[in-house]
C-alpha cells in the first residue's frame, strides 16, 4: 500500500454532516458519504479503498434508557462499518482515552487504566477494540481538540468571537489544538508510509483558554469549574513528524475570526 494516493481513492466516510467528516468529504474527490438509513447491504457489495469512521452519537440525556440507546448507536456503526470490505479502515478515537494527566509513552497502556472516563472517551475505547478485533489493515487517530469552520462550536471558538459564557470550564484549561487541514495532511502522510496502528494526533500548539481570552481581550468571562488538560503524550506532535509546520496561535485566531 506504499504510495497511497488519497486523493484518488475510493472513500467511504461516515459522519459527513459536521466536523471533520464534513471537511473530508469537501476535500476527497472520490468519497462518498455513509447514509445511517440506507440498508448496509448497499455498501457491502463495494470494495474500497479506505472508509474513514468519523461519526459518533454524543447524546448526553441522562437515564438508563438514552445510555442504551447510545450505546447501541456507537457500538452498532463501528460493527456495520468494520464488516465492509475495505483495503485500510481508518477510526477517529480520541485523546481523552488517555488518562487525565498522562505522561510519557503511553501507546501501549492499559485501556480504561486511571481515573473514570468520560462518555466520549469510553465509546472511543470500545469503538478501537472493535476496529483492532475486526479489521486488519486499520489506523487509530488519537486526535486532540480538532479546530475547523465545519466543527462544533467550542469554549475556544466562543471566546475568540467575543462570547462571554457562562462556560463550563475554567480559565486555565488547557487544549492542544490541530487543525482540520493539519488532521487531513497527517492521514496523507500516514497512507503513504503503510502506517499502521495508533496515530497520537496532535500538534505543537497548546494554550490555556485564559491565553485566548487574553489574545483577543475579551474581559468578564464567566468561567466554570471543571478543568480539562489534554494528555501529555510523547512522540504526539504528528505535524512535526510528518514534516509539516506548526501554525501559531495568532494564526489560528485569525483564521477563526474569518469563519
Amino acid at each position: 500500500m506504499s504510495g497511497f494516493d488519497l486523493l484518488n481513492a475510493k472513500c467511504l466516510i461516515s459522519g459527513t454532516s459536521s466536523g471533520i467528516g464534513k471537511f473530508l468529504i469537501q476535500k476527497l474527490p472520490h468519497a462518498e458519504s455513509f447514509d445511517r438509513s440506507a440498508p448496509i447491504s448497499k455498501y457491502k457489495k463495494n470494495t474500497y479503498d479506505l472508509i474513514i469512521h468519523c461519526a459518533y452519537d454524543a447524546g448526553s440525556l441522562r437515564g438508563h434508557k438514552n445510555i442504551y440507546e447510545q450505546t447501541k448507536s456507537n457500538i452498532n456503526l463501528v460493527e456495520e462499518l468494520c464488516d465492509i470490505n475495505t483495503k485500510v479502515f481508518i477510526f477517529f478515537s480520541s485523546i481523552d482515552v488517555y488518562p487525565k494527566e498522562a505522561s510519557g509513552n503511553l501507546l501501549d497502556f492499559e485501556l480504561g487504566s486511571g481515573e473514570l472516563l468520560n462518555r466520549h472517551a469510553f465509546f472511543k475505547i470500545v469503538g478501537e477494540s472493535i476496529v483492532v478485533s475486526k479489521v486488519k489493515n486499520h489506523i487509530i487517530l488519537r486526535p486532540s481538540l480538532m479546530i475547523g469552520k465545519n466543527a462544533r462550536v467550542s469554549t475556544l471558538v466562543n471566546i475568540v468571537k467575543g462570547n462571554k459564557g457562562p462556560f463550563t470550564l475554567t480559565k486555565n484549561s488547557r487544549f492542544n489544538v490541530i487543525t482540520h487541514d493539519q488532521v487531513l495532511f497527517c492521514i496523507q502522510a500516514a497512507l503513504k508510509v503503510n502506517k499502521k496502528g495508533i496515530v497520537n494526533l496532535c500538534s505543537g500548539l497548546e494554550f490555556s483558554l485564559e491565553d485566548v481570552a487574553n489574545y483577543v481581550n475579551n474581559k468578564n468571562i464567566t468561567w466554570g469549574k471543571y478543568k480539562y488538560i489534554t494528555p501529555k503524550i510523547e512522540n504526539s506532535n504528528a505535524i512535526q513528524f510528518y514534516g509539516a509546520d506548526d501554525i501559531k496561535m495568532s494564526e489560528l485566531i485569525s483564521t477563526i475570526k474569518d469563519w
